[in-house]
């Protein structure tokens, strides 16, 4: 708990919970309660209505979901909830879109490649996909540039090795060099598109 907190501290901006793990229900809502304005605390992982409901009643302000289940899209819809629905195919990615998703989770990303994506959105430029899976400093040029709307990090920003040794100041750190990387990618498309 101690560790989700300090993810939310100034340089963290969502944290999500898995509504399938022992407690996290309870996380999600503590969080809740102590989260700083401007923060939004989300549930991952949902794949039903249950869940759904489930991660709203514990105070979530996002969904996440690993696959597309039209009837979570449709939920979050009507409740005004943003949702992140994944989808890996184009057929999938435009149905999850046509439902009313606001963002896209595109995963494995790292298997399949800014390429993949670039190519998915040549015919459909509108869809906003965000790249799950693989994401590093090394390549978050690389997926800005082939269309993505945001990145998911994990792994690569809250490495394992950092939590076992309760190192935050370190992940701290490397979640800032993602940022200010983020931040250069997007003045750098700015300035090449001319606004």
């Amino acid at each position: 708990m101690e560790g989700a907190q300090r993810h939310t501290r100034g340089w963290r901006s969502s944290r999500r919970g898995n509504p399938h793990h022992p407690g996290a229900l309870d996380i999600i809502s503590n969080h809740r309660r102590k989260a700083k304005s401007g923060v939004l605390i989300g549930a991952g992982s949902v794949r039903t209505v249950s869940d759904a409901y489930a991660a709203l009643g514990s105070g979530s302000d996002f969904l996440v979901t690993p696959t597309f289940n039209p009837e979570v899209v449709a939920l979050s819809v009507a409740a005004e909830i943003p949702v992140m629905c994944g989808a890996c195919t184009p057929t999938e990615l435009d149905a999850a879109n046509r439902a009313g998703a606001n963002y896209l989770k595109l995963f494995p990303a790292g298997r399949l490649g800014p390429d993949y994506l670039r190519d998915v959105r040549a015919p459909m430029p509108e869809l906003r996909v965000v790249p799950t899976g693989g994401i590093s400093l090394e390549n978050l040029d690389e997926w800005f540039d082939a269309g993505a709307a945001a990145l998911a990090i994990g792994n690569a920003l809250v490495a394992q090795a950092l939590a076992d040794r309760d190192n935050w100041k370190e992940m701290a750190e490397v979640a800032a060099q993602f940022v200010e990387a983020a931040r250069r990618a997007a003045q750098q498309r700015a300035t090449q598109s001319g606004t």
